[in-house]
């Protein structure tokens, strides 16, 4: 699977540790950092599942579910991508924001 499209040797990225969520002092994940590097492209650690997951999570936004019904017939698992996936736009979105203005 190859999808980068940055160079993660040159130029890493920072996230928010998966781990603790940047929360626990002691997180090994982290070294207690809250933060983590990504030096490889991160593709390489997602599957296709994940990925059309991902992708149906994203354009249930607009209430197209992946289950016939609504809201209340979807997965567990699939709210909570659905709203993890939201934060974290909402988290790029205000960051953007700052930045520019």
């Amino acid at each position: 699977m190859n999808g980068c499209q940055k160079d993660y040797q040159s130029a890493q990225t920072m996230i928010l540790c998966p781990a603790c969520d940047g929360t626990n002092p002691k997180c090994p994940g982290c070294s207690g950092q809250g933060m983590v590097a990504i030096n490889e492209c991160p593709m390489q650690y997602v599957g296709e599942s994940f990925i059309e997951a991902a992708n149906l999570a994203v354009e249930s936004g607009g209430g197209d579910w992946p289950v016939a019904g609504g809201l209340l017939d979807q997965a567990g698992w699939f709210l909570q991508l659905h709203q993890r996936l939201k934060a974290e736009r909402n988290q790029i979105e205000a960051e953007e924001l700052a930045a520019s203005g």
